[in-house]
């Protein structure tokens, strides 16, 4: 359990909120920015990248250690 070994109690519980915001925001652009690209270059192409980028983001974000660098590879 991640946030036991971070420590995130009670003071550092916006952390959690924090991160499921960014994790949205991020989404919510990226689908944006996606979708152009898809129009450009297309679909398939577009597809794997996002999967490349989802299963990268989701594996560094396995291995951190501190939050600023979770914030960082959240994004899937």
């Amino acid at each position: 359990m991640r946030h036991l070994e971070w420590n995130v109690v009670c003071g550092d519980s916006h952390y959690a909120n924090l991160a499921l915001t960014l994790t949205n925001s991020g989404g919510a652009i990226g689908t944006f920015i996606y979708g152009a690209l898809g129009d450009r270059i297309g679909r398939k192409p577009v597809f794997f990248i996002i999967v490349t980028v989802t299963v990268i983001s989701a594996v560094a974000s396995l291995l951190v250690t501190n939050f600023t660098a979770f914030f960082a590879f959240a994004h899937h």
